[in-house]
């Protein structure tokens, strides 16, 4: 523990230092793993696929506000679909547009999470993002959440009947506007997930903003376990979802990972908690206040050594 607060403080120190390096680097790299996984999953114009554009698109997401990286991914990902049909194309604009207008209504950030959410399906890790949005985001971000799940599972669906949607005639433009809505409307798998994540979500966010001690703790073990609940439940009613296998372990994954963040962002110790009781002419307060967990970063020093020994004789 006291490696782990030592590494937060230096981290800390790190990034008051080259924060200005540091950020575009980090948005560089989310930018460039976006890119790889779109043009991997749905690489149907080959422009977009060109390494080069990805650079470029990069260095221009990397000096942006996150607001242009999510645009860059959307641009990205209609000109894909474009290049394979059309009309899939435009689904996929209209599903864009409404979580634009739902954006524009109730949310003003946690937009990285629309980045994040289909990148940790793509490298195999997606439930470790309710329990991290749910400690570090407020109740909105569930929709944030959602939003990123719609967009993982469309493009998953598309991929997976791209060869369908090309064999369909020129003339099927209704048919395939229906395969499009069904990879929305008709994804079993997509709504278990979006079910069991926000529900996740809002439990972590609920219980880790109790006085209990230990909150974020508790709150990271029951929206995994809340997550795992819902999941079975939804495969004994539904055919198509994840499987028990990789649920479990991408849970055991998860909790560390989660836990981990938490210590970094939110890390208390609970050994120091005060109660304090005080009143006014309408009101008695009862404040508990729970200090975080801190560790002064050694510092390093330089001790002189003088090697070189002088001899005296006395007479």
């Amino acid at each position: 523990m006291a490696t782990l607060l030592m590494m937060k403080e230096k981290m800390k120190e790190i990034y008051a230092e080259y924060y200005k390096v540091i950020v575009p680097t980090v948005k560089a790299v989310v930018a460039f793993l976006m890119l790889l996984a779109i043009n991997d999953k749905i690489g149907y114009m080959a422009r977009l696929d060109s390494f080069l554009v990805v650079l470029v698109l990069t260095a221009v997401c990397a000096f942006t506000p996150t607001g242009i990286t999510v645009l860059v991914g959307l641009a990205v990902i209609l000109g894909h679909l474009s290049a394979l049909s059309f009309e899939i194309a435009l689904v996929a604009l209209a599903v864009f547009m409404v979580m634009g207008l739902l954006y524009l209504r109730f949310c003003n950030k946690d937009l990285i999470l629309l980045v994040l959410v289909p990148l940790s399906f793509y490298f195999g890790v997606p439930y470790v993002m309710p329990l991290v949005a749910g400690i570090l985001c407020g109740p909105v971000a569930a929709l944030t959440l959602g939003c990123g799940i719609v967009i993982h599972y469309f493009i998953d669906y598309i991929s997976v009947n791209a060869l369908t949607i090309q064999g369909m005639a020129a003339e099927g433009t209704v048919d395939k506007i229906r395969v499009g809505v069904d990879g929305l409307i008709r994804n079993e798998a997509m709504f278990l997930t979006l079910i069991s994540f926000v529900a996740a979500t809002l439990v972590v966010h609920i219980l880790r903003r109790q006085s209990m001690d230990h909150a974020w703790s508790i709150a990271i073990f029951s929206g995994a376990m809340c997550n795992v609940i819902l999941n079975f439940m939804g495969l004994l009613v539904f055919d198509n979802g994840p499987s028990v296998f990789g649920l479990l372990i991408g849970t055991i994954i998860a909790i560390p990972l989660a836990m981990l963040v938490g210590l970094l962002f939110m890390g208390l110790d609970y050994s120091r908690t005060e109660k304090v009781q005080f009143e006014d002419e309408d009101y008695y307060y009862y404040v508990k206040a729970v200090p975080k967990m801190n560790i002064q970063a050694p510092s390093k020093t330089v001790k002189r050594i003088n090697t070189q020994r002088y001899h005296t004789n006395q007479k």
